[in-house]
């Protein structure tokens, strides 16, 4: 069993104290809405908590958050739905939402942002690096397939010293790039599937990136 939630996240900040909007801030936000687990570090995976900021046309923003455990904590404007088991069934067209963190690894230093398909890939510093739709169809199949990107926005989450509860050196300031992903794709293996929404996509899950949603098209 795994639990959809919407919280609005003007008032979950309002109720945490009107905190900067960082990435140790949302994640400290939304555990904030579970009860205590055995251990701080690993509770995320632990309760299979997976989140992202949506930016709905027209509203305010609005979390949605995916997890193993129902929240515990009520602030205004929460809504949270059981959602089926069973994945859609190979060969079915879905539309996909997902926020996922789109950067290549090269070696143990080196980390570049995998590049927007409307850009060339021969600027400099794109050496050896990849398309986000063919990145998106290595990490997505086969639990989807034929995957057509119709929209993507990046944005680059940081903070500053100002932002923390105590001061941190430069090398510890956090900064997470969150590529929000739009598109549509046809259904593979529905196990590799399920896999993908309950396990996430990607890293930066504890920051708001890894949370896949699907919608059955026709």
């Amino acid at each position: 069993m795994t639990y959809l939630t919407a919280v609005p996240q003007a008032a979950l900040m309002r109720s945490r104290g009107n905190r900067s909007d960082t990435p140790r801030e949302r994640h400290r936000d939304i555990m904030s809405l579970f009860g205590q687990f055995s251990d701080s570090k690993t509770a995320r995976s632990e309760g299979g908590i997976l989140f992202r900021l949506d930016r709905p046309q027209g509203t305010q923003p609005v979390y949605i958050i995916r997890s193993a455990v129902p929240v515990t904590v009520g602030v205004p404007g929460i809504e949270t739905i059981v959602e089926a088991d069973e994945a859609p069934a190979a060969g079915q067209a879905v539309a996909f939402r997902l926020a996922v963190n789109a950067v290549q690894r090269h070696g143990a230093k080196v980390v570049r942002p995998v590049v927007p398909d409307d850009q060339p890939l021969t600027k400099a510093g794109n050496e050896n690096a990849t398309h986000l739709t063919p990145w998106l169809q290595q990490r997505l199949g086969p639990g989807l397939e034929d995957i057509k990107i119709l929209n993507h926005q990046r944005e680059l989450l940081t903070e500053t010293n100002l932002d923390q509860r105590s001061p941190v050196k430069g090398s510890q300031v956090k900064t997470v790039q969150l590529d929000m992903v739009e598109g549509v794709a046809v259904v593979g293996d529905p196990q590799a599937l399920k896999n993908l929404l309950t396990d996430g996509v990607g890293r930066a899950k504890a920051y708001g990136c890894g949370l896949l949603t699907i919608k059955r098209l026709g």
